[in-house]
């Protein structure tokens, strides 16, 4: 999954000759940064199957540096 960051979309449009006055025919462009996401169920998916001793021994960046690297792994991620 792919977040779009809409802050940062770009549209633009020019008006092509070929058109008539009433329906006139535009070249719209749309340029948008895009970014790798986990979806949340995924995340809820995750936790559901850790084991509370597993979590318990680490602190909150190792639970998430393994998360990640298990979503890496499922999802073909470098």
């Amino acid at each position: 999954m792919k977040l779009v960051d809409w802050d940062k979309v770009k549209i633009s449009y020019d008006k092509q000759v070929s058109g008539t006055i009433i329906e006139p025919i535009y070249n719209i462009k749309v340029e948008a940064s895009v970014v790798e996401a986990i979806p949340k169920e995924w995340i809820i998916n995750w936790l559901t199957k850790q084991t509370i001793p597993a979590l318990h021994t680490c602190d909150e960046y190792e639970a998430v540096s393994m998360m990640l690297d298990d979503w890496e792994k499922e999802n073909e991620i470098n």
